[in-house]
């Protein structure tokens, strides 16, 4: 499908608050042709009988004048229509995206931690890696934030103010607070600098294992080291032949004669540690095994490990459960002073999943702070301080992190009301009350003169009314107040298809009433007809019909004043009448009547229905045959 039909069924659809023409039409992408057909075809029906409705007007005239371009989309090129839908789709999935990227920038940088959870978002929306990435590069050069890559630290630990080996919950905790303060430097660039350290040391340090609880072996008075041949790799039990190194002390100085070999980056080879033996094998108080796993201690025995850094690296247990977050990432809301959001987080598998929940807005908050889903869900609630925003629309993103190490996150786009209905309405109140009190004292108020009133009147009873070069009505009767000068002259001027314009200049006298009834001279000679090769359309004949009825009181004056018959009676005259597709009655035939049909009768007939406004058509004109039956006046009836 061209551009221009997609943007026409796309304005359509905005107008009418629908995601797609198959949505509008109440059918399924996947449906026969036939389905879809007569859907159209009930839509078209509902349509004509909507025209004079205000509320539906505009929507029954597109889906009339464009019934060709909904088949078109719908079945002639359905596949070139999905794949502009799809296309959009991409499109405000890619706007979804943005958000969330603007709250990942709000402190002015890109940490690691925050460009991976955009591009699991983005894969979430089933947006392409290649779109992902050019988004972030526009919101970088939008927004002016940079992107950091900071080394890990030295000592993680000393960056969080912890001790080596602290707990995961001691990390989070301290990672939140000290991010919290550097959030409120005032400096950008700067408080950008530290939030990024801060998140490299946390990962770091979530990334080494927490320091082994040390237990000291027994004490022996001849302490030797005996390997089994498993543990020897065959070699016989006693001491190794390979250069005997004595064990030295916790927090020695290792031995210059055998230096203690730098520990690998993230695992070291531990030191074996004294084990209890004979007496025979007192000279040799320790062995290191190097390039091969330390052998398990006897029985009884504990192993003594080194803290920190310097100790086995414990892997992580395999997740048991997984986190889930209930309804879409990125919600909109409007609040007052205060506001309020309500979060439901899953529990997808069993055991416990405990873990925090944080906002990087300080007027966001999320209560309880902490979750522990023993249950399969749980509802969090997520505060907003109106007040607080500064602005009235900001963005915030809250995050939901479980102690394992997974995280969630919804983007929230938040509006704040300028004025507080509920303090209005007591404002109001309070007015209202205070004004009955004034005017229970105060003497009646003296009777306001009578306002400058300029009525028009059309016949027939349509066209556009023009007061002052400005469209005051477009139906031909109006009453204007508003923009009159008094004493002076008013410029009235109706325009009607298929009639004359009229114009007059009018006095309007200060503090009066003054009734202006132009009537219109018709030009149509009413008498077209459809060429041989113009396509007939259906004509909803119920809302003709109506439309015909709605104007009964004016043509039915034809009847009174020029047809001949016993007063009272009632009078009929059968009419063919030819509707073009603007709508109009373009032509009319007079068939059987009741009574004498005179010229003049005629004339009057054709100037009223030719300012009826009939249903449109889809194709070049339509028929219709009515019967028009009048009561003529009784006998002395003025």
């Amino acid at each position: 499908m061209d551009a221009r039909a997609l943007d026409e069924i796309q304005r359509f659809l905005r107008a009418v608050g629908k995601e797609s023409l198959f949505d509008y039409y109440s059918v399924r992408a996947d449906a026969p042709d036939d389905v879809i057909a007569a859907a159209l075809r009930d839509k078209r029906a509902w349509a004509q009988g909507q025209q004079s409705n205000p509320k539906y007007r505009q929507e029954a005239v597109w889906v009339i004048k464009n019934s060709a371009l909904s088949r078109r989309a719908l079945i002639d090129e359905r596949a070139a229509y999905l794949d502009a839908l799809r296309s959009g789709e991409e499109s405000r999935q890619a706007q979804v995206l943005a958000l969330f990227i603007q709250g990942s920038l709000a402190d002015g940088v890109l940490t690691p931690s925050a460009e991976a959870a955009i591009r699991q978002q983005g894969q979430r929306l089933g947006l392409a890696p290649s779109r992902v990435d050019a988004a972030i590069e526009a919101q970088l050069r939008q927004s002016g934030a940079v992107r950091t890559t900071p080394a890990p630290p030295a000592d993680p630990w000393a960056e969080l103010g912890l001790p080596r080996g602290a707990d995961r919950a001691a990390i989070e905790q301290a990672y939140d607070e000290k991010s919290a303060f550097a959030r409120r430097n005032p400096d950008g660039r700067v408080s950008g600098e530290l939030l990024a350290r801060l998140d490299a040391a946390r990962q770091a340090a979530l990334a080494r294992p927490e320091a082994p609880t040390e237990v000291v072996a027994p004490a022996s008075p001849t302490p030797v080291v005996s390997a089994s041949p498993s543990e020897g790799r065959g070699a016989p039990a006693g001491p190794s032949p390979a250069a005997p190194v004595a064990a030295p002390p916790r927090n020695a100085p290792a031995s210059p004669a055998a230096p203690a070999p730098p520990p690998e980056p993230l695992r070291p080879t531990p030191t074996l540690p004294p084990l209890a033996a004979s007496a025979a094998d007192s000279g040799v108080s320790g062995l290191r095994l190097a390039g091969a796993a330390p052998p398990a201690p006897p029985p009884g025995v504990a192993r003594a490990l080194p803290p920190g850094p310097e100790g086995a690296v414990a892997r992580a247990p395999a997740r048991a459960c997984r986190l889930e977050l209930e309804g879409p990432e990125q919600r909109a809301v409007t609040v007052g002073s205060h506001g309020r959001l309500t979060v439901v987080l899953h529990r997808v598998g069993a055991g416990p999943l405990p873990g925090r929940a944080f906002s990087d807005r300080e007027w966001v908050t999320v209560d309880p702070p902490r979750f522990d889903l023993t249950a399969e869900r749980q509802e969090l609630t997520i505060r907003i301080d109106g007040r607080a925003m500064g602005r009235r629309r900001a963005v915030a993103l809250v995050s939901f992190a479980t102690d394992d190490g997974q995280r969630r996150s919804v983007t929230i786009d938040t509006r704040r009301r300028a004025v507080w209905p509920a303090a209005v309405g007591l404002a109001a109140a309070a007015l209202v009350a205070a004004g009955a009190w004034w005017a229970g004292r105060q003497p009646p108020p003296p009777v306001a003169p009578q306002p400058t009133t300029l009525e028009v009147r059309v016949d027939p009873p349509a066209g556009q009314v023009f007061v002052n070069g400005a469209l005051v009505s477009d139906n031909g009767s109006v009453t204007v107040r508003e923009g009159l000068r008094d004493d002076a002259p008013a410029q009235v001027r109706v325009e009607l298809d298929g009639f004359a314009p009229w114009s007059e200049s009018v006095q309007v006298p200060a503090r009066a009433k003054t009734l202006v009834a132009p009537s219109l001279v018709l030009t149509d000679p009413m008498d077209w007809r459809p060429a041989p090769e113009a396509v007939r359309a259906e004509l909803d004949e119920r809302a003709a019909r109506k439309a015909i009825d709605a104007r009964s009181a004016a043509w039915g004056a034809c009847f009174a004043a020029h047809a001949e018959g016993a007063p009272g009676s009632t009078q009929s005259a059968e009419l063919d009448l030819r509707v073009n597709a603007r709508g109009a009655i373009a032509g009319v035939d007079v068939g059987a009547v009741s009574f004498p049909a005179s010229p003049a009768w005629k004339a009057c007939m054709l100037r009223q229905l030719r300012a009826i406004r009939m249903p449109l058509v889809s194709g070049d004109y339509a028929s219709l045959h009515h019967t028009f039956r009048a009561a003529l006046p009784s006998q002395g009836a003025p």
